[in-house]
């Protein structure tokens, strides 16, 4: 869906990642790595049946925005989690600019970041990030 938002295309003829290679969708997973949306488990995996965890939407969501042109700097003024401790230090920014804009919120006092996301949850992220840039 990020991907036919930004009108991306692979350039790449062939996916930096083996565990995506001759897969249906292994061109958008290749033009969101070349768009410096998404990373790898590793230099050479995607890891493509995992769950998505809180943490690694908010990462994506953020360099989406960024992607746009949305400076995210200016909306990571600090959040108070409980859990802020098992954000991975160089999610925290990401995180606290999400939450701040509205596109993504914790739950009685935690954020909860390796919880796997629903489809509902993941919905939502999206259309609120993509609403905020202005692509719907």
């Amino acid at each position: 869906m990020v991907v036919r938002a930004l009108g991306l295309q692979a350039k790449a003829s062939d996916s930096v990642f083996s565990d995506t290679k001759g897969k249906w969708y292994a061109s958008d997973v290749q033009a969101l790595y070349e768009a410096g949306i998404i990373q790898g488990t590793s230099p050479t995996t995607f890891a493509p049946n995992n769950n998505l965890t809180r943490q690694q939407v908010s990462l994506m969501m953020a360099r989406t925005l960024r992607y746009v042109g949305i400076d995210t700097k200016k909306y990571e003024t600090a959040v108070s989690f409980r859990d802020i401790n098992s954000i991975a230090p160089n999610a925290r920014g990401d995180v606290s600019a999400l939450v701040n804009l509205g596109i993504i919120e914790g739950e009685n006092g935690y954020f909860a970041p390796s919880r796997q996301v629903t489809r509902a949850e993941l919905a939502e992220i999206l259309r609120n990030t993509l609403a905020i840039a202005q692509l719907m």
